[in-house]
């Protein structure tokens, strides 16, 4: 059960607490940067379970996430870039890690209402016909800018020619492109806890 907020000094500790359970199995985090500096925002769907969304959370953790990879972006380019790269792993997609479509369409409306041209690119790598089955009913809701930013992405071909001319090996996980360089092990425990929230999964500071 969640427990009921605390005062404000304290609001974001209580978020973090809360948000942790489904955080550190690492579904989605701040990990890597583009060629001209844009966190990777990342999500890896076979992480997910149809059965197991709370709605509430799932759209808090989306919204940290997201808040996180824009102040990423935002330190690591003095504040001359705000816009972010979302990147999808659909590899494993499956009926069983489907997200519940009134819950995709409530996060549609979240990035239009709030996020308006906070995203530079949306890649959806390896997504088999069932999830683009379930895109179409999802697109509608999509506002036409968001539309032109979705760039469907499958084989290693496609990988290296849409993502390598962005994003360079070396801050790519494999899944993303052929040699990509990190690992797929997170520790993410480190990411919430440690990490300043301006940081990406595993990015050290240079003190």
């Amino acid at each position: 059960d969640v427990t009921p907020p605390p005062p404000e000094e304290e609001e974001y500790q209580y978020h973090i607490d809360n948000l942790t359970p489904n955080l550190l199995e690492g579904k989605l985090f701040v990990r890597g940067y583009s060629k001209d500096d844009r966190a990777l925002y990342i999500t890896r769907t076979h992480l997910f379970e149809a059965c197991g969304y709370d709605a509430e959370w799932f759209l808090k953790y989306n919204i940290y996430t997201l808040e996180r990879a824009i102040a990423c972006t935002e330190r690591a380019t003095n504040g001359e870039i705000e816009k972010v790269i979302a990147i999808f792993d659909l590899g494993q997609y499956s009926n069983k890690v489907r997200t519940p479509l009134t819950l995709s369409k409530d996060i549609t409306f979240c990035l239009r209402d709030h996020y308006p041209e906070r995203l530079e690119k949306v890649f959806m790598i390896d997504a088999p016909f069932l999830f683009r089955a379930f895109y179409n009913l999802v697109y509608p809701f999509i506002d036409n800018d968001t539309k032109q930013k979705i760039v469907f992405v499958t084989g290693d071909k496609e990988k290296e020619e849409k993502l390598g001319n962005m994003i360079s090996k070396d801050q790519s996980m494999l899944f993303m492109q052929p040699g990509g360089e990190m690992d797929t092990d997170l520790d993410m425990k480190a990411y919430l806890y440690e990490t300043p929230f301006d940081f990406t999964c595993e990015e050290e500071r240079n003190e």
